[in-house]
């Protein structure tokens, strides 16, 4: 007989919904994705590896599992299986502690796109991030397709944007041209989207951050941070004539450099609106969950700011973050943002995307 581990099944939940999945039919589909994925196997390979739904219902209902069915569901879920084997009295326990990533995630769902819906995406983000997904020999198929799909689609939001797509209606050959451009390039992109056999998923995402800035900017922030609590970019650097009012007529004048060892930056809250495109060769991708602890924290620092109590079970994870000042140039002042552990990690990129998969694996294998 084989012998059944006792977990505690209050976190095994927590976890599992923590992923958006929903039920043990939607983990089973992605433990099978993750086999799939990361051990490259076929799908009679995967299906002689996986537990059933039984089994991972039985670990919701009664908190038990056998090894074998901890390590599948662990490895899917990314997380060291002794988190579920800790005493289920211990309450106080903080589950970040096991995580391979930051447990303060968000989630967006993802939509199964068409060129002509590309527009819907970009317009009003002013941000994109491309994530590739897919086995090693449709990479090596597609990887050169792919690179050109991402350049021609940064061409083509240029021009799908309301000024542009409004202006170009005007009677004159240059506006014609422009109609003429953008068709081209929408040709262009599905025929190697054809080519390539790819899905592309896309979702739109506000992600809530923060970054350097020079401590002028950081004493305007604060006199507007009731109407502004969030800056709609990162700071770009650039020299400035600064103007510091006095009690003279005439304020006070300074010549700023971003490149000056001799400064202050402090940091200021910041909201970046991205618009994600996955390209991939699997069918059933339903959203995408990503680290949103640098929006959490910087958040709870704003309502801190206007009074509120934020109680945190860990303070000495949780130190203020808003306005924290950092000598030196804007160079260095970055550094200190991605080195000091006192930060998050507070930009996304594609290796923190992870692909949340939809119920119908098995319905679509091949």
């Amino acid at each position: 007989m084989v012998k059944k581990i006792k977990i505690n099944k209050e976190k095994f939940l927590e976890i599992r919904n923590s992923n958006s999945l929903r039920s043990s039919n939607e983990l089973l589909n992605h433990i099978a994705k993750n086999l799939k994925s990361k051990g490259g196997l076929s799908v009679k390979e995967v299906e002689d590896k996986l537990c059933d739904v039984k089994t991972l219902q039985r670990m919701e209902i009664e908190g038990k599992a056998t090894e074998k069915t901890l390590d599948l569901v662990c490895g899917a879920l990314d997380i060291d299986k002794k988190i579920l084997l800790e005493d289920k009295e211990d309450k106080n326990e903080n589950i970040a502690d096991y995580f391979d990533y930051n447990p303060k995630i968000d989630n967006a769902n993802l939509q199964n796109i068409k060129v002509d819906d590309i527009k819907k995406f970009t317009s009003s983000a002013n941000k994109r991030l491309y994530v590739g997904y897919y086995s090693k020999n449709t990479s090596e198929k597609s990887k050169s397709k792919v690179e050109e799909i991402i350049k021609l689609i940064d061409k083509y939001s240029k021009l799908t944007d309301p000024f542009s797509v409004v202006s170009s209606q005007n009677f004159n050959e240059e506006d014609n041209s422009h109609l003429k451009n953008r068709s081209n390039l929408r040709k262009e992109i599905n025929r190697l989207m054809e080519e390539s056999s790819l899905y592309l998923y896309a979702t739109k995402v506000k992600y809530y951050s923060f970054w350097p800035f020079p401590y002028y900017e950081y004493d305007e922030y604060i006199k507007n941070i009731k109407k502004t609590p969030f800056y709609n970019d990162i700071y770009y650097p650039k020299k400035k004539i600064i103007f510091v009012p006095g009690e003279t007529e005439y304020p006070d004048e300074y010549n700023f450099d971003p490149g000056n060892e001799d400064y202050s930056y402090k940091i200021i809250p910041i909201k970046l609106h991205y618009a994600i495109f996955i390209f991939s060769d699997s069918p059933d991708i339903g959203s995408i969950s990503f680290n949103s602890e640098a929006g959490y924290r910087i958040s709870n620092d704003i309502a801190r700011f206007h009074g509120a109590d934020i109680i945190s079970e860990d303070e000495e994870e949780d130190e203020p973050l808003l306005g924290v000042e950092i000598r030196g140039n804007y160079k260095n002042a970055l550094d200190f943002v991605e080195t000091n552990e006192q930060f998050p990690e507070n930009y996304l990129d594609s290796n923190n995307i992870k692909l949340i998969f939809k119920e119908n694996y098995f319905d679509n294998r091949k």
